[in-house]
């Protein structure tokens, strides 16, 4: 199966997106939870957070978004099989 995983901190616009082959919905899962912490953390220096609590609001806020694609859309973003 194919699909489309979006990350996002919800904030600053700095989305990223991953074109995946996996072999059920619970890979792409299991991929976008481990994933989504080094997606965050590679986004927090532009937060300029001065308090804990705002970082600890920051990581809470981010999330990820898996789409079911068709195979011509893995393809056209060059995607990665897993």
């Amino acid at each position: 199966m194919y699909v489309k995983i979006t990350f996002s901190n919800n904030w600053c616009g700095c989305d990223e997106t991953q074109w995946l082959k996996v072999k059920s919905m619970q890979d792409a899962e299991a991929y976008a939870e481990e994933s989504l912490f080094d997606y965050a953390q590679s986004y927090e220096y532009l937060g300029h957070f001065e308090e804990e609590e705002e970082i600890e609001n920051y990581y809470a806020d981010c999330d990820f978004y898996i789409e079911e694609i068709e195979k011509e859309e893995f393809l056209e973003n060059n995607g990665t099989e897993l």
